[in-house]
């Protein structure tokens, strides 16, 4: 049923395969970001079949870490969907009451918030070592009073997306694309990653 996730459209140097999954994840992405630059509210529908394809060709890669992302995506595009077509009064737009206004950030704001995203990113990673233990103990402590079986599996999953989701789509994650360009064979070290 799902074999034309793995249609391979065109090959790269011979032997690197470009798959159709590939090249509609790539369009839908170009496709918000056009959008999002254009200020336009399809974007969030975009966004939505873009974070389901995001899904698929993770499932698909075997690339379970940034498959976690796509549900915490999937959020934040229904929160900012919401935000952007029901406004607060004093956000409203002067020439669309019912439409969001948008302004562009000055050059200072950019360069603060590049350096809070960074910052923030970078307090949290340094703290894992620190506070990691207890945020393993909380969950594991939690758990052990909700779960009756599996409970290793289930505290070990819920402590890591605690940990480290957080980071991870703060700073981004590396395309299986950049990764399957970079590893010789797919089947030994490809799907490791």
């Amino acid at each position: 049923m799902m074999d034309w996730i793995n249609y391979t459209l065109f090959t790269i140097a011979g032997d690197k395969p470009v798959l159709l999954i590939d090249l509609i994840t790539s369009v839908l992405g170009l496709t918000c970001v056009f959008l999002a630059g254009r200020n336009s509210k399809y974007n969030f529908w975009v966004g939505y079949l873009y974070t389901t394809a995001l899904f698929l060709m993770f499932w698909n890669k075997n690339l379970y870490a940034s498959l976690l992302l796509q549900p915490i995506s999937l959020a934040i595009n229904i929160l900012g969907h919401w935000r952007w077509t029901h406004p607060k009064e004093v956000e409203r737009s002067s020439e669309d009451s019912a439409a969001l206004k948008v302004t562009m950030l000055s050059w200072m704001q950019r360069f603060y918030a590049v350096v809070s995203v960074l910052l923030i990113a970078a307090v949290w990673i340094a703290a894992i070592p620190v506070l990691g233990k207890y945020v393993i103990l909380g969950i594991s402590g939690l758990l052990v009073l909700t779960v009756s079986t599996n409970f290793l599996v289930i505290a070990a999953f819920c402590a890591c997306v605690v940990i480290f989701v957080f980071p991870l789509f703060l700073l981004g994650t590396v395309t299986p694309c950049l990764v399957k360009y970079t590893v010789d064979s797919l089947n030994d070290s490809g799907r490791t990653v």
